[in-house]
């Protein structure tokens, strides 16, 4: 089994046009040229999206994948 490391999922995330990085269940982080990091969460029927910093991201993926 082949896995990426959080960095190279950033990288992923700001080098391709991706649907984005799901780390839980309907809440996905993405990635804007204009915007940065970002989050999408589909919670309670209701969208929910905000900015995160580049260390918020990392750590929001690296506690995902241990989660799996």
């Amino acid at each position: 089994m082949v896995t990426m490391t959080a960095k190279e999922i950033m990288a992923d995330l700001m080098n391709k046009n991706t649907g984005g990085f799901f780390y839980k269940e309907n809440c996905r982080i993405n990635f804007s040229s204009i915007y940065g990091f970002y989050c999408k969460d589909y919670i309670n029927g209701k969208i929910k999206t905000y900015n995160v910093s580049d260390i918020e991201a990392e750590n929001i993926i690296i506690a995902s994948c241990k989660e799996n």
